[in-house]
């Protein structure tokens, strides 16, 4: 077991491997990072953001639901420091209080479990959630997020454990615990994912082929914020990526055209009445309460003002009721 406690070695092993956060962008299955953040991060061309609100609160509360866990379970954790003391199977690396492990056949796959079940084949990583959305189903299940899904499968690649679970606190006031199961034919896929992604990318200093994420508009812009006066002839390619834009434009705007009318029906249908609900969710009128109005036109021209002087600082304004429409499973949309 090697271990190791300078900061600028663990950075170096951060970035000299795919981890469990890794693992699911490169697979575009992480709503936050696309495979172009991935391949900065590896090579140290994207700046660290501070970290949010949201991002405090999950850190410091992962104790406490780690308590709450294994208060729940029975099941004896070691965390942080103590699993790098325990850990035997394969090199592992220690910096600030947490534990990177290696893969033993492939060390450029690496993660940083929040817990492992002392004496069991199990894991633990921990969540903090604010709701529980349609992505979450029951306890006991693996029905978690996909990302989330993914990091635990790949933990479980590394340790060799037999099953990964997740503890989450939903509002602050519920803990729920779901549980991954080994899966080899899913851990093949992922292991020859990340090693490819190392070698094909990282190591050759190519980034990964261009999505839609903000990441790729993001670089781009950077990358050619200087240009030069050169207007070049179309290729094949530049006709069919500009075809496939104006046909995306164009059904765009028909979908906002089926939107507004979509909208305006269920207006009508709903009428007078407070709203609908149904096995699509609910959809209810928001009306503006009723409140005194100054006419501060009328008072203008009573104090003198010339109409030119009033329409010169006016404008139109008017409060409209609108329909709030929730879709079940989905936050609601205006």
């Amino acid at each position: 077991m090697a271990i190791s406690e300078h900061r600028e070695e663990w950075l170096a092993q951060r970035k000299g491997g795919i981890g469990g956060t890794d693992i699911s962008a490169i697979v575009g299955k992480n709503p936050w990072k696309s495979p172009l953040d991935v391949w900065l991060g590896k090579l140290g061309l994207s700046q660290r953001e501070p970290p949010t609100e949201a991002m405090w609160f999950g850190t410091n509360m992962e104790p406490v639901i780690a308590q709450r866990y294994a208060e729940v379970t029975g099941f004896e954790l070691l965390r942080g420091p103590q699993i790098a003391e325990f850990w035997k199977a394969s090199p592992c690396h220690l910096w600030h209080g947490q534990t990177l492990i290696e893969h033993p056949k492939i060390p450029v796959v690496i993660g940083t479990p929040d817990a492992l079940v002392l004496n069991a084949p199990r894991g633990l990583e921990v969540k903090l959630s604010a709701w529980k959305g349609k992505e979450w189903g029951r306890a006991g299940t693996d029905e978690v997020p996909d990302h989330y899904w993914l990091q635990c499968a790949w933990y479980v690649a590394i340790t060799g454990a037999e099953a990964w679970d997740v503890a989450v606190c939903f509002g602050g006031t519920r803990m729920e615990v779901f549980t991954v199961r080994r899966d080899p034919e899913v851990e093949r896929v992922l292991l020859d994912a990340g090693a490819e992604f190392w070698e094909k990318y990282v190591l050759r200093r190519e980034p990964p082929p261009i999505d839609h994420s903000q990441t790729w508009a993001r670089y781009l812009a950077k990358k050619f914020a200087v240009g030069s006066q050169v207007v070049i002839e179309s290729t094949p390619e530049i006709e069919k990526w500009a075809r496939d834009l104006a046909e995306a434009q164009e059904r765009r705007d028909r979908a906002e055209l089926e939107e507004r009318e979509a909208k305006n029906n269920l207006m009508a249908l709903i009428g007078e009445n407070k709203g609908a609900k149904g096995a699509f969710g609910r959809a209810t009128w928001v009306r503006p309460r009723p409140a005194a109005v100054v006419d501060w036109e009328a008072l203008a021209l009573e104090l003198g003002a010339t109409e030119e002087l009033v329409a010169k600082y006016s404008s139109e304004q008017s409060k409209f009721a609108y329909l709030k429409v929730t879709f079940a499973g989905k936050r609601e949309e205006k």
